[in-house]
């Protein structure tokens, strides 16, 4: 029989493409059996006893911080993806615990919540969740790196053309950067860095990484940001061209969302 484990996530941001991809990663998130890594797409799991006990599941409320009514938006000053996830992290923890009244003062989310308001229901099940310590906090910070571009864009991949630049921009600028490179120099990766804290405080560092290089003409309508010039390793075809499970599957941000999910249930499992 799956053993289950519940608790509440609030995703620091208010990119609405980011967090419908967090959310689907983490909702109901199938944790690897110890020793047991999740197969690659494309491929099948290995057989298992099918009288072991199966894998634990996660059952998490997640919602972002719009829903939260909660407003957090530090400057992101880090030099690394992972100082920039734990610097949204901790405002974002902050400003909730503060929010739901968690620590000792009347909560913003409380008001909220007796008023009947649009979105009372969301704020009121993480105040409650901060009270019973079962919030969790997930942020992250991810980016294109090119490797002949010496890492960049990086840090700066949502500002490399400019502060209030479009995606178009940002890609134009790129491929305007590798012009005329062979496909040998247009290696590069996606990374992302993602910080959970825990309702003790405590901090997890969790990253994924995606390979692949930059073709010179944007393909594919999904995705968003890089996605239609990021040719993934392996597969044939730009992250755009992928499905929102493909994506999912093989993408940075999977990565780093699923050991956040590991992150979560492992503290779940010894300290909730």
């Amino acid at each position: 029989m799956n053993s289950k484990m519940e608790a509440t996530v609030v995703v620091a941001t208010n990119n609405a493409h980011k967090a419908r991809e967090v959310r689907a990663l983490l909702n109901g998130a199938a944790l690897p059996e110890h020793g047991r890594p999740t197969p690659e797409l494309g491929q099948s799991a290995p057989g298992r006893d099918q009288h072991a006990p199966g894998p634990a599941r996660l059952i998490l409320e997640v919602f972002s911080l719009g829903e939260a009514g909660v407003r957090a938006s530090p400057e992101e000053t880090g030099a690394t993806f992972e100082e920039n996830a734990l610097i949204k992290a901790r405002a974002a923890f902050d400003a909730l615990y503060v929010a739901a009244g968690a620590l000792g003062e009347p909560g913003a989310l409380g008001a909220a919540c007796a008023s009947g308001e649009p979105g009372a229901t969301a704020r009121q099940a993480i105040a409650d969740a901060a009270r019973d310590r079962r919030l969790f906090v997930l942020a992250d910070d991810s980016g294109l790196c090119v490797d002949f571009l010496g890492g960049a864009p990086g840090v700066r991949s949502a500002r490399y053309a400019g502060e209030s630049a479009s995606d178009a921009e940002r890609v134009d600028k790129l491929l305007e950067a590798l012009h005329g490179e062979p496909h040998a120099k247009r290696g590069a990766h996606f990374i992302c860095s993602a910080a959970v804290i825990c309702p003790d405080g405590g901090v997890r560092m969790c990253e994924g990484r995606c390979g692949g290089s930059i073709i010179e003409t944007p393909t594919g309508q999904g995705g968003f940001g890089y996605d239609p010039v990021f040719l993934v390793d392996g597969l044939g075809r730009t992250m755009a061209e992928l499905s929102f499970d493909e994506k999912n599957r093989v993408s940075h941000r999977g990565a780093a969302i699923r050991a956040a999910a590991s992150a979560i249930a492992c503290w779940l499992q010894t300290s909730g």
